[in-house]
């Protein structure tokens, strides 16, 4: 499995409660990271994301992959998928987590058909198996009643979103 690499984080900038909810999975992603002996990423849109791409590297990202293109100021879905599937083409992530925001609900599953993978949405937990590479997904079932955990063994990049507010922002690196 080590053909694919690096854990991604997609820094939304719609807003700051966006862009929020994508730094708080800087935390699991860096433990992730850690497990699978990866890096960690975070991916900005935009031209004028500086805010976002300065936040990712103050709270932790090993590098940020910032797509600066004018057609990537506001979110269109299928802008972004384009994008973001030229750049997993490109440099193989292992695991994308996206938050489940409003567009990141809209995004993700368009991302995940184009890129032939699976999808894990609205986890509220996250787990690395270092022998298997997998990711155990946590999410609610049942309405709730019980959670299931999701693993998706041959699909490759693992993707997920992940409720806001589930996972607190890691540290302030300044």
């Amino acid at each position: 499995m080590k053909a694919y690499g690096d854990v991604w984080v997609w820094i939304e900038t719609a807003d700051s409660a966006a862009m929020d909810a994508g730094l708080e999975l800087l935390n699991p992603g860096r433990r992730i990271a850690a497990a699978l002996g990866v890096g960690l990423a975070a991916v900005v849109f935009g031209q004028d994301a500086q805010r976002a791409v300065s936040a990712a590297a103050a709270y932790g990202a090993d590098r940020v992959v910032w797509a600066q293109d004018e057609a990537l100021s506001d979110y269109n879905p299928e802008t972004y998928t384009a994008a973001m599937r030229s750049l997993v083409e490109k440099h193989r992530p292992g695991t994308l987590l996206l938050g489940a925001t409003s567009n990141g609900r809209d995004f993700a599953p368009r991302l995940a058909c184009l890129l032939r993978t699976g999808l894990t949405a609205d986890c509220t937990g996250l787990e690395a198996d270092a022998a298997t590479w997998n990711i155990q997904w946590v999410r609610p079932a049942f309405s709730g009643s019980l959670l299931a955990v999701v693993e998706c063994p041959q699909a490759r990049p693992q993707m997920g979103t992940v409720r806001p507010g589930v996972f607190q922002k890691p540290a302030f690196c300044p």
